[in-house]
């Protein structure tokens, strides 16, 4: 008996994980097509054509740097990429399903925004934070729902170093979840269960312009 239900169990996961790859389509994006996405903040990003690869960086007396995509997407959405800190002085986080709490699915800028983080944290954006490379500030990774910095899970950070890692995160519908290098660094359940939205990535250093990180190898894998 025990093991009919474990075949069964095994089929239909099966049967769902190819339902899944039918109905998900994988974004790649060029280095090129993130020079494009919107900068808010202070700070720069520029194209190395040669490397295949996209250089973010912090810009003197900014409060970080965010670059959002220009495409909206659904509530199951996944956001994988290569990055690379280029000195230990610096936060990265990865916004997932930005959008107004007025019910746009995508956000205005302030005039004349400095990076000020209470932008995405206080205001009138929603949004889910995941975080890595905290050691400026703090010893752990993060993920958190906005407006209010509700901590959802918070695990030790496992990017401590300035090497290449691989950084995945994603949610499916109220399931949320974090990985560095293929392993499962935090997940969480969100029964606010926030609509679909914006993608972005963020940098925040000292302020003087010395935080920066090379970003490569960038995909984005949606529903159909």
């Amino acid at each position: 008996m025990r093991t009919r239900i474990f075949f069964v169990a095994i089929i239909t996961f099966c049967f769902l994980l190819i339902f899944a790859c039918l109905n998900t389509k994988i974004i790649t994006l060029a280095p090129e097509e993130l020079e494009r996405w919107t900068i808010a903040g202070i700070g720069s990003v520029k194209v190395d054509k040669k490397n295949n690869q996209v250089l973010i960086n912090e810009g003197v007396n900014s409060k970080g740097i965010t670059i959002i995509s220009p495409s909206s997407f659904g509530k199951k959405v996944i956001v994988r990429f290569k990055v690379k800190a280029l000195s230990p002085n610096g936060v990265n986080i990865v916004f997932l399903s930005i959008s107004s709490q007025n019910g746009e699915d995508k956000i205005a800028i302030p005039e004349n925004y400095q990076g000020d983080f209470s932008f995405w944290t206080q205001g009138q954006v929603q949004n889910y934070m995941f975080s890595f490379h905290t050691g400026f500030h703090q010893p752990n990774s993060w993920i958190k729902r906005n407006p209010g910095e509700q901590t959802l899970c918070e695990k030790k950070d496992v990017v401590i170093e300035e090497i290449w890692y691989e950084i995945e995160v994603g949610r499916y519908g109220k399931k949320l979840w974090m990985k560095v290098d293929k392993q499962l660094v935090c997940e969480a359940e969100d029964e606010q269960d926030l609509p679909g939205g914006q993608i972005a990535l963020r940098l925040r250093g000292p302020g003087d312009g010395s935080y920066s990180c090379l970003f490569k190898d960038l995909e984005i894998i949606k529903e159909k």
